[in-house]
């Protein structure tokens, strides 16, 4: 601005203020808050068959507050905003999110019983190449003829035969049988072990160890364990 035009008509008025420049480009974080806050659709905010304004979060949650029984008048933002922060809200929130989940928390618990029946399978073939000292190459046989046969579990291609696996399979059956039996031997009172070695199909040699005792005036022979020779 030139001198001319400021001596002239550019110059303030005595004891006036100078205009600050409009600049709309960044709004302080209050503004700004307040912003989003009126622009916030408030999805849950909405009007029943009454004609009343509620919270349906809080209503399909059975919650006991004004804003699930309804009001004809639309509440203020504000009033909307701190309904949202207060705890009958939020645990409206955490319902809803755990309605949504139910389907999948159904499909879970349904795959947890299928594997369970699936695993029972598995250990119940172990146990039988254990009881008849048959190999533990015959395992996949095993699952071969029960899939033949029509058992569903392992019809739908379930068929983990890895022969390295039969051991551990066993030794879980096994911790189960020697809980049991030795409750039993424990209760007879007297015992005696019997050792066999024998060679399997497989041409391994294996060190059987049974054990004898009473059971209801019966003698009872139970194997206890099991070491391969080589």
């Amino acid at each position: 601005m030139s001198l001319h035009a400021w001596l002239t008509g550019g110059s303030p008025k005595p004891g006036s203020k100078r205009k600050l420049p409009n600049n709309n480009t960044n709004d302080s974080p209050r503004k700004k808050f307040s912003k989003e806050i009126s622009q916030n659709p408030f999805d849950w905010y909405q009007k029943d068959s009454e004609n009343k304004w509620h919270s349906t979060l809080c209503r399909s949650s059975n919650m006991d507050n004004a804003y699930s029984r309804g009001h004809e008048k639309p509440a203020k933002t504000t009033n909307r905003v701190r309904h949202a922060s207060s705890q009958h809200h939020l645990t409206a929130v955490t319902k809803s999110k755990l309605s949504t989940q139910q389907p999948l928390q159904k499909l879970l618990a349904n795959k947890m019983d299928r594997d369970e029946e699936i695993i029972t399978q598995y250990l119940k073939c172990a146990y039988y190449l254990a009881k008849r000292e048959l190999p533990n190459e015959e395992f996949p046989h095993i699952f071969s003829l029960l899939s033949e046969l029509g058992c569903q579990t392992l019809s739908d291609g379930n068929s983990y035969t890895c022969p390295k696996s039969v051991s551990e399979f066993q030794s879980v059956c096994a911790k189960v049988v020697s809980i049991n039996v030795i409750e039993k031997v424990l209760n007879a009172g007297v015992f005696s072990l019997i050792l066999d070695e024998s060679t399997d199909r497989g041409n391994r040699k294996r060190l059987f160890v049974y054990i004898q005792y009473l059971h209801e005036r019966k003698l009872q022979t139970s194997l206890h364990q099991y070491f391969e020779l080589g």
